[in-house]
């Protein structure tokens, strides 16, 4: 009887601690998948018009009135974009705490603080886009914006903008070799 109540205990916390893990960023499409339910179906998705991430792999997920896109790489979530699923009553843009919510579960076990602008002479501009586009850093090297008008919010990883430069430099490199040798 003893034994059945541990047993019983310990299911339930390791449920709850699947279900409570923090990290997205950095999860595998399975773990997505048990956390978020299964991707919708790309012809079914109203949201794949253009990829979060060209070249990787892309899925929305909605949870509990939210749609999340999440661009994996090399089967790792490397760009996350948070935005409400409209609806009758549902106020688009996203509020603080939920924001607030958002940056929790991203935390990783790191902090999120607010950028700040760099110094230079484009100091003053940077910091009118800091204004107008809500934008946080992490102790881990992830990066949050939150642009206007405040209905998506975009979490990205040190990982996301490695791939973007691959492509990038692969594009590039691709070009050059077609140049004609006259």
């Amino acid at each position: 009887m003893k034994q059945r109540a541990c047993l019983r205990l310990a299911l339930a916390l390791a449920c709850f601690t699947i279900v409570s893990a923090p990290a997205r960023l950095g999860e595998t499409e399975a773990e997505s998948e048990r956390r978020y339910g299964a991707p919708l179906p790309q012809n079914q998705d109203p949201l794949t018009f253009s990829p979060l991430l060209a070249g990787a792999v892309n899925h929305t997920y909605t949870f509990q009135g939210w749609h999340i896109r999440a661009a994996f790489v090399e089967d790792k979530a490397v760009l996350i974009k948070y935005s409400k699923i409209p609806a009758k009553d549902v106020k688009l843009d996203i509020q603080d705490e939920e924001l607030q919510a958002i940056l929790a579960g991203e935390a990783s076990g790191y902090q999120w603080r607010k950028a700040t602008a760099p110094d230079g002479p484009l100091q003053k501009l940077a910091l009118a886009a800091l204004a107008i586009n809500k934008e946080f850093v992490n102790t881990n090297g992830n990066r949050a914006h939150l642009e206007q008008p405040y209905y998506h919010l975009i979490i990205e990883s040190p990982a996301a903008k490695a791939f973007l430069q691959a492509r990038a430099a692969a594009k590039e490199q691709q070009r050059k070799a077609t140049v004609p040798k006259f």
